[in-house]
């Protein structure tokens, strides 16, 4: 809707603040697109706060498992907090499904 989009116009100019509290709005109230939680943790990685990129990722992996976008996040927020045997497995599953979509798409 309108608050995302404007979540969205605050991102793309530069404003990584008024975006992240924006979209975070949307989350209080309940929405939890795929668009949403991706850009949202997303966005907290960038704002430093791994916590809550880490807890919004892994909620939008439990609803959308094979979204690259948030496989990605958390593979980011795990190699900032230094765990890397953790971005390695996720960096893993990633990777197993990108290849795996590509087969996919080959065979037909």
């Amino acid at each position: 809707g309108l608050t995302y989009a404007l979540g969205l116009a605050y991102y793309r100019y530069g404003s990584r603040t008024k975006a992240y509290d924006t979209w975070k709005s949307l989350y209080r109230e309940g929405v939890r697109s795929k668009k949403l939680l991706t850009n949202l943790s997303w966005v907290a990685l960038e704002l430093g706060k791994l916590k809550e990129a880490e807890k919004i990722a892994k909620e939008g992996l439990r609803r959308f498992p094979k979204e690259g976008a948030l496989l990605d996040t958390l593979v980011k927020v795990y190699f900032v907090k230094r765990d890397y045997e953790k971005a390695y497995r996720v960096a893993s599953q990633s990777r197993a499904y990108g290849a795996k979509k590509l087969a996919q798409k080959a065979a037909k």
